[in-house]
């Protein structure tokens, strides 16, 4: 019988060192990708990347893979990403779709609000995420806090509208 394929965190932090993405440090280990995963999890005071950093302060963390497939989820991910990348390596498309995020948020005086029984909006397939006028309590926010939001120190930050805008 072979051994066990494994992978020891400073093998890990090797591989991520030489650029090795965990899909490709799986492929390299015969390890699952969630088993990298784990293993990159565990190490502590590890540098994070900025888009790893996006996703752990999502505020919107645990949500139905349907609401998911909202727009207007995609448009908040860019966001974080643009917030925490300054727009590094995003493509152009994804660019151009914040540029029309920020403008509608900004035009129609909105923030977005996650509640699951909101139903979906004219132009949007899936519901869940909705735009919502704003309101004081919403203070520069881009999101509206409720009880499904999950703010952190850095996405309380991240959450505001950037004052310089993608060059596209």
């Amino acid at each position: 019988m072979p051994p066990k394929p494994r992978l020891t965190p400073a093998e890990y932090l090797e591989m991520e060192r030489k650029g090795l993405n965990q899909r490709e440090i799986a492929e390299a280990t015969g390890l699952t990708e969630a088993r990298v995963s784990q293993i990159k999890k565990s190490i502590e005071n590890r540098h994070k990347k900025p888009r790893e950093e996006a996703r752990e302060n999502f505020p919107f963390p645990r949500i139905q893979e349907k609401f998911s497939r909202n727009s207007v989820y995609h448009r908040l991910a860019d966001h974080m990403e643009y917030v925490a990348t300054g727009g590094k390596d995003m493509s152009e498309h994804k660019l151009k779709a914040l540029l029309g995020f920020y403008k509608r948020l900004d035009e129609h005086n909105v923030v977005v609000e996650f509640d699951p029984n909101n139903p979906p909006m004219p132009g949007i397939k899936y519901g869940g995420f909705a735009y919502v006028p704003r309101e004081e309590r919403d203070g520069d926010l881009i999101v509206r806090i409720n009880e499904h939001t999950k703010i952190t120190d850095r996405s309380n930050v991240w959450l505001r509208r950037p004052k310089k805008l993608p060059d596209v």
